[in-house]
């Protein structure tokens, strides 16, 4: 004899404790598309701290409340704080140079972050689709910009770094800024010459640059409801558009720059 998953209402009944408890399970269906997915928990959650831990289920409470809530700003403040520890800021020996340096930087970021995050839920919202899934453009710009949490977080630590750049100058590089007409340091070389410090804060950053992957296989999984297996394909076939697009913008540059050079003779 079947036993029926939904009560009287039609929404699904309680399940045990650790499938309502998972923060990495998907949701339960409970229907057609439009009835929309069941929020295991009535906890509110600060997804400024909950989607480190809790990416699924930060992104569904994002999705059903507001998918434009603070997007634009985490993407702006990804893209702000990825830059804060730019080598180019201490290219210049000058100091007013290395200030305006930064501050350019961190604000093209800022503007880069908005940018990225438009194309990326274009790229991943066709990608999802062709693998079976349900999200717009909208989703997933949602879903990818609240995977930026742990890069903002890293925020500060990326600051010390651009403070040593700006105060130093072309010294605090490993190795030193490369002058004109040098090709630059071997990076596995300039690594090992950082500062221990510096070392650190670099190692911790790859470390949590990979968990944002993890976060973002779970987000675009949620956006797309199916599951983060799927989720990693949707990211891998996202890069794919995204080359292919790269390549499309430069043979339609290169086309346009060699018909004003044959206009021009």
């Amino acid at each position: 004899m079947m036993v029926d998953p939904t009560d009287e209402h039609g929404f699904p009944k309680p399940q045990d404790d650790f499938s309502t408890n998972n923060p990495f399970a998907s949701p339960l269906a409970v229907g057609p598309r439009e009835q929309g997915y069941v929020n295991r928990s009535t906890e509110v959650l600060n997804p400024w701290f909950s989607m480190w831990t809790k990416p699924r289920v930060t992104v569904r409470q994002q999705l059903d409340t507001d998918p434009r809530q603070h997007v634009l700003l985490v993407a702006a403040l990804w893209g702000f704080s990825s830059q804060l520890a730019n080598q180019m800021i201490a290219q210049s020996e000058e100091l007013p140079i290395r200030i305006a340096t930064m501050f350019g930087w961190i604000l093209g970021g800022a503007v880069i972050g908005m940018i990225w995050i438009f194309l990326l839920g274009w790229l991943s919202g066709m990608a999802g689709r062709i693998l079976g899934g349900v999200a717009n453009a909208l989703e997933c710009r949602c879903a990818l910009a609240w995977c930026c949490i742990p890069g903002i977080w890293m925020g500060p630590l990326y600051l010390m770094i651009g403070l040593y750049y700006l105060v130093v100058g072309p010294d605090a590089v490993p190795g030193g800024m490369p002058r004109q007409g040098q090709p630059p340091m071997n990076p596995w070389a300039a690594f090992s010459l950082m500062p221990p410090w510096m070392f650190a804060i670099m190692v911790l950053a790859m470390i949590i640059g990979l968990w944002m992957q993890v976060l973002s296989c779970h987000a675009l999984g949620e956006a797309h409801q199916y599951s983060s297996w799927r989720g990693l394909g949707t990211l891998l076939l996202t890069v794919l558009l995204m080359i292919g697009v790269i390549m499309a913008f430069a043979f339609v540059v290169g086309v346009l720059v060699a018909m004003f050079v044959m206009a021009l003779r």
